[in-house]
């Protein structure tokens, strides 16, 4: 529909509502899984919006860009439209994309390593998403700041952090980033936290990860909730960030190979999530891979 509704507006000459109808298109088609064909149809519409200095909509589809760059597994692209995202929205100071520019590079430099300025942008981020007061913004943020924490070893603290947004998070479940949950989990984040707020009958991919990271932190048993969620993290319809979680579904298929007692199979699974994430640049995957490695 929203590629019906950018030809249609373009051939009556209103280009910038075609221009964003081709962002929310983009916004669909990561979300489905479509994710190869966005920048070649993206690229034109952000063009045109930064020729007519559409500053807002050109922030807002950067993001929708780096999103996309991120799940195709290309961090460095990623990082580049984040910061084109950061240029448009700085100069209008719209609420909306400040956040998740600042959201966005916040997770993509604690993903590489580079705790210190992730902290620096969450921060900016939280204070947009307090000014504007939208759930999902907050709910992101705090999420957000629990994996950072996990990844710093302040576990503890991070715990406490879910404590204080546990009700919130439960009372707006379908707003959850289960995937943040997840990692943060696998790096510390007590299993009880996370584990004890499902994610909604009609998001099986959530659910599946949750359980699957579950089990993997608390030494758990079960072959085929790893397994499960293995083969629906392989999926294309995982959302925006795909290339990290088919690392995960090398890293659960690993563990399930393990309580198999398979080691040939736990050597390529951790083998091909090392590589993925030494790839993709996640400093804290490729890490859990090659613990994963036999005589690592």
């Amino acid at each position: 529909l929203y590629g019906e509704a950018a030809e249609l507006c373009r051939q009556h000459g209103r280009r910038i509502n075609a221009a964003v109808s081709d962002i929310n298109r983009a916004q669909v088609a990561v979300a489905r899984g479509r994710i190869e064909e966005v920048p070649a149809r993206l690229l034109p519409s952000l063009d045109y919006l930064k020729l007519e200095g559409a500053q807002n909509l050109l922030g807002q589809g950067q993001v929708v860009l780096a999103r996309v760059h991120d799940a195709l597994g290309d961090r460095e692209a990623a990082m580049t439209a984040v910061d084109d995202a950061l240029a448009a929205a700085e100069t209008t100071r719209y609420l909306p994309a400040l956040f998740a520019a600042h959201f966005e590079k916040a997770h993509l430099l604690g993903v590489g390593g580079d705790l210190d300025r992730a902290w620096a942008h969450l921060e900016l981020a939280r204070e947009f998403a307090r000014e504007s007061g939208r759930v999902d913004d907050l709910l992101g943020a705090e999420c957000l700041r629990i994996l950072l924490l996990c990844w710093q070893d302040r576990v503890e603290e991070a715990a406490v952090a879910f404590d204080e947004i546990e009700a919130k998070l439960r009372e707006h479940r379908s707003s959850i980033p289960f995937d943040l949950l997840a990692v943060a989990t696998l790096f510390g984040l007590p299993p009880d936290r996370a584990g004890s707020i499902p994610a909604e009958e009609d998001e099986p991919i959530d659910r599946a990860l949750l359980l699957a990271a579950c089990e993997y932190a608390s030494g758990g048993n079960d072959l085929g909730a790893l397994r499960e969620a293995a083969e629906q993290l392989r999926g294309d319809d995982v959302g925006e960030h795909r290339a990290m979680l088919r690392i995960l579904a090398d890293v659960f298929e690993s563990h399930a190979a393990a309580l198999g007692h398979d080691p040939q199979a736990v050597a390529r699974a951790a083998a091909s999530a090392e590589a993925a994430a030494a790839a993709l640049g996640h400093h804290w995957l490729a890490a859990l891979a090659r613990d994963a490695l036999p005589d690592s």
